[in-house]
This record gives structure tokens, C-alpha cells and sequence, in this order.
């Protein structure tokens, strides 16, 4: 099985690591050639974006590789679970194979591209749509599997022709959605959304070059708790108990060990007031709306 890279540097950084696991399981599938054409590094991972072809065709895929002291194990159980559930409308990579060692593992690589670049979200008939779905599918994902996605934020999700919607990373940061220890337990979709809303305000400074795509950010934040609080006994109430949440996370950076994260909480607890704000006004305001003229 030959494998080739379109840039000698990533060819050189897969020879460093899973290019021999990647080979072997290529080979075991059926596939002749690869070629690696991209690269993109997380906190925890780094992700290869692999071209194969064998006698049934060409197919893409992402090997996904942990940094070192990082594990994938339970998002690999994540997507097998997930490609086996009941009920679940939710899109996620299909899992193709476990990288032998300990490297790794294969999945598919889904189309589109990512959400905040999504055209749709300048409009709010559009972003709300998005927002509905997103939700839905965020719903049916907690139904199946009984626990939280986990790195929920616009990163991870991707939106494909048509609009379809698809996510990445479930099972990533699991225990983030779960909560800290010696939090007090959320309920699946509030821990979700918090963490949705601190990446949100997280990410806000380092994006100040593009700032229509920050205003985006923020604009789609407010939609999607405003999706979900529309589904709850209590709007105002979700919606408070989201943003709480989320403020024990920007709490924490105050005591990281790092000092430029120490440096982005206040920072970070602005934006997380500025879309607190402008949630429960959306939220007000679609209850006033719901609830009709008054005789």
C-alpha cells in the first residue's frame, strides 16, 4: 500500500507517526494508494485528511491521531455507539477502523463546510432554520446515547448541500459536558449549550480579524438557546441555568495555570454577559409573541 503526501512536511510528519498503522489499515480495507492532502490540529488531536483508491474506488477519510497524553477511546465508542442507535438523526462520521497501537483511528470525512461560513447565517429566517435543526438534532443524539456530546461548539458542526448538518468530535471533552467535579449536575442539553456559549465568547477575541464572522458567532449563539428554550416548560429559566453554567467554565480560566488563558477571563465573561443579554431578550420577546395580544 503506497502512501504519498501533497506536501513533503506532511509526509514527513506521518512518517513520524501513524503512517505505518495508517498503511496497514488501508491495506486491510482494500485500498492500493493514499495520498494525505491536509492537516489540521486540535487541543488534543490532530486530524489527517486521506484520498484512497482501490478496485471499488476512491474514498476520503480523516485519521484522527491524539496529541500525546490524550486519548480517543471514548470518542471512538462514541461513533460506534452512535452508528448502531435507535432513533438518532444526528449525522456523524461513520468509524471505519482502529489504528493498531494505539495511534489512532479512521473515519469517514463528511462534506460541507464549516457553520459560520454558512451564507445562511446573515438571515434570520435561515438562522433559525439552522438553529432548529441543530437542535433537533442535538435532542435526538441525548435520546439515544444518555449522555452529553461533549466539545459542542460551531467548529464541530458542518453545514453540507442543502443544508444538511453534520457534526464532528462527539465524545471529545466528555467530561466537560458532564460537568466538574463538584459541580452540581446539569441536565444533558444545558451542559451542552453552556459550552456552546463559552466557546463562543472563548473564541471572540482571537477572530477580531474577521469580525462579520464573530458577529455571527454571536448572533447564531443567541438562535440556537433561543431554539432550545422555545422546548422547555420554562424559557427564562433554561435560559438562565445555560448561562450559568457556562460562567463556571470562564470562572475556571481565572485559575489556569496559563497565563494568557488567566488574561482572556475577562474578556470572556464580557461576551458571555453580552449574549446572556440579548438570549433572554429573544426569549422574552418569542414568549410575548407565542402568547398573543392580551384582550
Amino acid at each position: 500500500m503506497r502512501l504519498t503526501a501533497t506536501r513533503p512536511s506532511l509526509l514527513d510528519e506521518l512518517a513520524a507517526g501513524p503512517a505505518e498503522a495508517l498503511r496497514s489499515s488501508l491495506a486491510g480495507l482494500g485500498f492500493e494508494d493514499a495520498v494525505a492532502f491536509g492537516r489540521a490540529r486540535g487541543g488534543t488531536s490532530t486530524c489527517y485528511f486521506v484520498r484512497a483508491t482501490g478496485p471499488a474506488g476512491t474514498e476520503e477519510f480523516v485519521c484522527k491521531c491524539p496529541l500525546p497524553g490524550e486519548s480517543i477511546e471514548n470518542e471512538w465508542q462514541v461513533l460506534n455507539d452512535a452508528a448502531t442507535a435507535d432513533g438518532l438523526v444526528m449525522r456523524l462520521p461513520r468509524p471505519v477502523a482502529l489504528l493498531r497501537g494505539g495511534a489512532g483511528y479512521l473515519m469517514e470525512r463528511l462534506p460541507g463546510d464549516p457553520l459560520l461560513r454558512s451564507p445562511g447565517l446573515a438571515r434570520a429566517p435561515e438562522r433559525a432554520a439552522l438553529a432548529n435543526r441543530v437542535i433537533a438534532d442535538l435532542r435526538s443524539f441525548h435520546a439515544a446515547l444518555q449522555h452529553g456530546f461533549g466539545d459542542f461548539h460551531a467548529r464541530n458542526v458542518l453545514v453540507g448541500p442543502g443544508g444538511a448538518v453534520a457534526f464532528l468530535d462527539a465524545g471529545e471533552s466528555a467530561d466537560l459536558a458532564a460537568g466538574v467535579a463538584g459541580w452540581p449536575a446539569a441536565p444533558l442539553l444545558v451542559g451542552d449549550l453552556a459550552l456552546w456559549t463559552y466557546n463562543t465568547a472563548l473564541d471572540a477575541p482571537g477572530g477580531l480579524h474577521e469580525p462579520w464572522q464573530q458577529i455571527r458567532a454571536f448572533r447564531f449563539a443567541v438562535a440556537l438557546v433561543g431554539a432550545a428554550a422555545r422546548g422547555e416548560p420554562d424559557p427564562e429559566v433554561f435560559t438562565r441555568a445555560v448561562f450559568a453554567y457556562a460562567d463556571r467554565h470562564a470562572n475556571r480560566l481565572r485559575e489556569s495555570p496559563w497565563r494568557t488563558r488567566r488574561a482572556s477571563a475577562p474578556m470572556v465573561a464580557l461576551g458571555l454577559s453580552i449574549l446572556r443579554r440579548a438570549t433572554l431578550r429573544t426569549v422574552s420577546r418569542l414568549g410575548a409573541q407565542a402568547g398573543g395580544p392580551r384582550a
